[in-house]
């Protein structure tokens, strides 16, 4: 048998992890980074289990093994050797049951890591193994005074007996344990973990920007390519998430070859908008239509709100690419519609932080006015800020067809269905026509 890999997580229910982070970010941001952190740690354990040097066994805190939550655990994680329930008591029984079982199991070496480490690899977990050949305890510190990985070669029960689980001094007695007990211990460079807001900085980006995309060439590659290149200022705090909605003009291709997340998704700014967000990972989400261009400056400037976190939501200001004094008029008035009747729309590089994004439901899955359906949500909560910077949109529909009557008939749309309340062919149709 190889050495065994407990994987000690908990059903990802809403209300059910992360408390602390739940407290200032919200139940549902708690239960996406918990399961962003579970899913980044399992992928590091089935890697090592590939390369046949130990197995993965899942240890689940809810219920008797073969019930609801183990199941649930090993859909959603899968390909381990085996899914154990970890059953009662605190946390040290629960490992010294566990550690015991996989040895009595004929495991030559164990090792327990929790699901919400940061840091672990194929490489760390073999470093900690290849350790127990000097030593009978290898340990992982974790920043707040507890371990993120525990390694042993014999079962060890004085090691879990008389612990002050989840305080900052379980790593600390843990190590007196060790020496009272006359067991060798080696540490390894600390790994994080998350259990507050304070703890997120470096682990997850701050900002992911969504881009929609359908049928954008032959610009695209330039408005992206600065974007990128903007990001990349910025390396694990911003991440770009492009939609494509079904292009056939070589836009997919494009904002692949620029090295971007690219999914591809049905056609509807809401639907292609909904993907991006569910796939990002930043705690920040701004919107950015393919057709604008972004200022020098301007993702500094998003990124500071961001970083700041003083205001929940909020819009980007914005020109329009067309000559003539009625342009600029428009823009400000687009600015006073945010700004007064709180309805930013979507080419307005709206900015959101994703705890109150999931709280109010995020982008409807709908091919028209998907952003005043959500800007009229989020705006029951705050009313929306007026960023600094700047987005320049495309002007050709306002050239095609004349700035009046492209205005108007964007009016029209809105106040039909405002007051149908709903979506409707007909309504598409028109839009349709709006813009060719």
């Amino acid at each position: 048998m190889r050495p065994v890999v407990l994987e000690f997580v908990r059903e990802p229910r809403l209300g059910h992890v992360k408390r602390r982070l739940a407290a200032t970010e919200g139940e549902h941001e708690a239960l996406r980074i918990y399961r962003l952190l579970a899913e980044d740690v399992h992928r590091a354990l089935r890697e090592a289990q590939s390369r046949g040097t130990l197995d993965v066994i899942l240890c689940v805190t809810d219920g008797p093994e073969g019930g609801p939550a183990t199941r649930t655990v090993a859909a959603w994680l899968p390909e381990a050797r085996a899914v154990w329930a970890q059953g009662e008591g605190d946390l040290g029984v629960r490992l010294e049951r566990a550690i015991a079982r996989a040895f009595a199991a004929g495991a030559p070496a164990v090792a327990a890591v929790g699901t919400d480490v940061v840091g672990l690899t194929p490489e760390r977990l073999a470093e900690a193994f290849a350790a127990l050949a000097q030593a009978d305890v290898v340990l992982a510190p974790t920043p707040d005074g507890g371990y993120g990985l525990l390694a042993l070669k014999r079962p060890a029960p004085v090691l879990f007996g008389d612990i002050p689980w989840s305080t900052p001094e379980v790593a600390a007695r843990t190590r007196a344990a060790a020496r009272a007990a006359g067991l060798t211990l080696v540490e390894l460079a600390g790994l994080s973990d998350v259990d507050t807001a304070a703890d997120l900085e470096g682990v997850l980006p701050t900002l992911s920007v969504l881009v929609p995309v359908l049928d954008e060439m032959p610009r695209l590659p330039e408005r992206l390519g600065f974007l990128a290149r903007a990001a990349r200022q910025h390396p694990g705090e911003v991440e770009i998430i492009v939609a494509d909605g079904g292009s056939q003009d070589g836009s997919l291709e494009a904002a692949r070859a620029l090295g971007l997340h690219v999914l591809a998704t049905r056609r509807g700014r809401g639907t292609q908008l909904r993907g991006a967000a569910e796939a990002a990972r930043g705690r920040w989400l701004w919107t950015v239509h393919a057709d604008a261009e972004v200022a020098p400056g301007t993702l500094e400037r998003v990124l500071l709100h961001a970083r700041r976190g003083t205001h929940p939501w909020a819009f980007t200001r914005t020109r329009i690419d067309a000559p003539g004094p009625f342009y600029g008029l428009l823009a400000t008035l687009t600015e006073i519609r945010a700004r007064w009747l709180k309805l930013p729309y979507g080419d307005q590089g709206v900015l959101v932080k994703r705890s109150l994004y999931e709280h109010v439901g995020g982008y409807a899955d709908v091919p028209l006015f998907e952003d005043v359906l959500l800007a009229r949500r989020l705006a029951r909560h705050a009313s929306p800020a007026c960023l600094g910077g700047d987005l320049t949109l495309d002007g050709r529909r306002w050239r095609r067809r004349g700035l009046a009557r492209t205005s108007l008939g964007n009016l029209g749309l809105l106040a039909r269905f405002l007051l149908l309340g709903r979506q409707s062919e007909d309504l598409v149709g028109g839009y349709d026509r709006l813009l060719g």
